[in-house]
C-alpha cells in the first residue's frame, strides 16, 4: 500500500462515489404506492397502462427482502432474468425448509417474492389535491410497482376473450381502456392488521383515447421508461447479500455450493485469487450495514401473513428505502 495515500480516506471517498452513482441511477419516476381506503370506502385511482419503447407491457420482478439487525435488506433475485440462474437467497431458503420449525420460519422470511412493474399514465391521483404542482403525479407517466393481486386482474382482463378488454388494456387509441384502481382494506385480523384490497379494481366500461391527438399520444408514449433498464437499477452486489446471510448465521448452509459456483473449493482459495482492490471493497460502510451478529429473524411478525399481504407491506418498505 502506498505511503502517500491513506487507506481509510480512500475507502470513504470510494463509498461516497458509489452512493452518488446509486442516487444518480434511481428512477425518479416511480409512482408512490397507492394509499388504501377503508373496508367500506376504497380510494380510487385512474391509470392508463402503456408499453415501453421496446414493447414491454409489464415485467415481473423476483426479489428477496428480509431484516438484519432491524435494517431491511433488498436483493433482486437473479431468477428475475432466468429461472436457471443461481441465487444465494433461494439456495439458503431451500436449505432452511428442510430443517426445524424455526428454520422453516426463517426460510419464509428469506424466500423469493414477486411484484410487477408497468408504465402508467396517471389520469387521476386523488392525493394530488394536497401537493404542489411540481409534485403532482397526474398527467405524467410513472412506473407503478404492483402486487400479484393486481397483476391477476390485469392478466384476466387481457386473456378473457369473452368479457375482457384484450389488447385494449395497453392500446393508447380510442379502442383502449383506462384502469380503475380501487384500493380498499381487508377486515382487521386477530392482531389488528389490515391489508390493501384490490378486488374491486377493473378496466373502465367505456373505451377512450389516451389523449386528444396522435401527437399528444406519441409524446406520452415517448416518456415511458425502459422496464429492463429500471430492473437493472435494482441489482445489488452479491457480496452485500453474502454478508447479510453471514450476519444471520446462514452462509455456512450454502458455502460449498457458493464457492463451487465461483469455480473454487473454499474461502481460502477465494482469498488467494482476489486482488487487493477486491478485498478493500469490504469497506466500513458495508460492514456497518451488516454487523456480524447472532441469528436473528423477522418471522414472528410474518408467519401469519399471506404472500400477497407480505408483498404489499414490502412494497411500502421498498419505497421508504
Amino acid at each position: 500500500m502506498s505511503k502517500w495515500i491513506k487507506k481509510e480516506a480512500f475507502a470513504q471517498f470510494r463509498e461516497k462515489i458509489k452512493e452518488d452513482d446509486s442516487k444518480k441511477n434511481e428512477f425518479v419516476g416511480r409512482w408512490e404506492t397507492p394509499d388504501k381506503g377503508s373496508v367500506d370506502k376504497p380510494i380510487e385511482y385512474e391509470l392508463r397502462l402503456i408499453p415501453d419503447k421496446k414493447n414491454n407491457f409489464y415485467k415481473k420482478i423476483l426479489y428477496h427482502m428480509f431484516k438484519v439487525d432491524d435494517k431491511w435488506v433488498f436483493s433482486l433475485c437473479p431468477k428475475t432474468y432466468d429461472m436457471d440462474n443461481w441465487c444465494a437467497c433461494c439456495a439458503t431458503s431451500m436449505k432452511l425448509y428442510t430443517g426445524t420449525e424455526q428454520d422453516k420460519n426463517d426460510a419464509y422470511a428469506i424466500k423469493r417474492k414477486e411484484k410487477y412493474v408497468v408504465n402508467s399514465y396517471i389520469v387521476d391521483d386523488p392525493r394530488d389535491s394536497d401537493k404542489d404542482d411540481d409534485k403532482k403525479a397526474g398527467k405524467t407517466v410513472k412506473l407503478y410497482e404492483f402486487p400479484a393481486k393486481v397483476e391477476s386482474l390485469i392478466r384476466s382482463a387481457m386473456t378473457d376473450e369473452k368479457n375482457g378488454v384484450g389488447m385494449g388494456a395497453f392500446d393508447p387509441s380510442e379502442e383502449g381502456y383506462n384502469f380503475i384502481l380501487k384500493v380498499g382494506a381487508t377486515k382487521a385480523d386477530a392482531k389488528g392488521r389490515s391489508w390493501a384490497d384490490y378486488s374491486l379494481s377493473s378496466f373502465a366500461r367505456k373505451s377512450s383515447a389516451l389523449a386528444e391527438t396522435d401527437d399528444k399520444i406519441e409524446k406520452i408514449l415517448d416518456s415511458a421508461y425502459n422496464l429492463d433498464d429500471y430492473i437493472k437499477t435494482l441489482e445489488k452486489p452479491e457480496e452485500d447479500i453474502i454478508k447479510a446471510l453471514k450476519s444471520l448465521g446462514f452462509f455456512d448452509l450454502i458455502s460449498t455450493e457458493y464457492y463451487k459456483k465461483r469455480g473454487v473449493e473454499s474461502s481460502n482459495e477465494v482469498t488467494s485469487k482476489e486482488s487487493q482492490e477486491s478485498r478493500e471493497n469490504q469497506s466500513e460502510a458495508s460492514n456497518e450495514s451488516f454487523n456480524e451478529s447472532s441469528h436473528k429473524t423477522t418471522q414472528e411478525q410474518n408467519t401469519q401473513q399471506s404472500s400477497t399481504e407480505l408483498d404489499e407491506e414490502l412494497l411500502r418498505e421498498l419505497e421508504n428505502l
